[in-house]
């Protein structure tokens, strides 16, 4: 697995979080499966644009802000991913 994709995952699950969001909210919005999701939080995933593109668009943002995770190490690596 790379540490972009764990960088990625993290930052997922920590916009989940700051929102207060559950796994089933955030899949469901994004109409893929929890379990998808918590492969994309894991970072255990292959990338599908069309996926996160929906996954962006439930945090209200686009795919590029989706990807210019730039949260310091201390602030992700405490997170707890469903």
């Amino acid at each position: 697995m790379s540490q972009g994709k764990t960088k990625l995952g993290k930052y997922i699950a920590y916009l989940r979080t700051e929102k207060e969001l559950t796994v089933k909210n955030v899949a469901c919005s994004a109409k893929i499966t929890e379990d998808r999701l918590h492969d994309y939080e894991t970072g255990n995933f292959d990338f599908d644009p069309d996926e996160l593109h929906r996954i962006a668009e439930v945090f209200e943002m686009t795919p590029n802000e989706l990807f210019d995770f730039h949260l310091q190490p201390q602030e992700t690596e405490s997170l707890q991913v469903a």
